[in-house]
């Protein structure tokens, strides 16, 4: 597995799972669906930029009042001959007290294995990653407003990799629609990336992605 696999598989690490600002409530499950990744610019289209067309399915429970667990699956790293898988926890820390904000700490560890590829020669790898992420949420109403920190650690190649978001998540009866947006390690110089990523003064790249997820059951 090269090392721009590597990092391909790094950005679509974080930003299309499912957003968890908020563990949730006890007995309540979620399934959601993701799409969208860091914004890149596409290869000879004279200037066209999109974002990586990743997606997730996750599903998620709450299993006591400020605990949940999640796990999923990558729908889009199989196109490259690559297994994604990831699970891990949401921990409410602080609940919201009037103009104080919720704080909550979320770990999740991400698995990519392209042992299952039988499409070309190569050698086999496990790639893991942890993701660690430290959330500041508003609640207005039924909506919900967060601003988030995350940092993840690739065990090959462990290095200090901080990315700050933002995000909301709207709630439309028993579903969620949550737009959010990531700033990938915005003091890493991308000028001599593999992809041309166009984000602030060629450093780190922009995110964008949203989730749709269905809540069944619980309060």
């Amino acid at each position: 597995m090269s090392r721009h696999t590597l990092f391909v598989l790094w950005l679509a690490a974080g930003c299309t799972t499912a957003q968890t600002a908020r563990p949730l409530p006890q007995g309540t499950q979620q399934v959601s669906f993701s799409f969208g990744g860091p914004i890149f610019e596409v290869p000879s289209s004279g200037g066209l930029t999109i974002p990586i067309p990743n997606m997730n399915l996750e599903y998620r429970r709450g299993i006591k009042p400020k605990l949940d667990v999640h796990m999923g699956t990558n729908l889009f790293t199989p196109i490259i001959g690559v297994l994604g898988l990831h699970g891990g926890a949401t921990y409410g820390l602080l609940s919201q007290d009037g103009k104080r904000p919720a704080l909550s700490v979320t770990d999740r560890l991400f698995l990519y294995s392209n042992h299952f590829d039988g499409r070309k020669e190569g050698v086999q790898a496990l790639w893991p990653v942890n993701e660690l992420e430290l959330n500041v949420s508003w609640k207005h109403g039924d909506h919900l407003y967060y601003v988030n920190v995350v940092n993840n650690i690739d065990f090959l190649l462990p290095r200090l990799l901080l990315s700050p978001g933002v995000g909301a998540d709207f709630k439309l009866g028993s579903w969620q629609l949550g737009p959010h947006l990531r700033w990938y390690a915005p003091y890493e110089d991308t000028t001599l990336a593999v992809l041309t990523y166009p984000a602030p003064g060629k450093r780190g790249a922009i995110g964008v992605g949203f989730t749709l997820s269905r809540r069944f059951g619980g309060q």
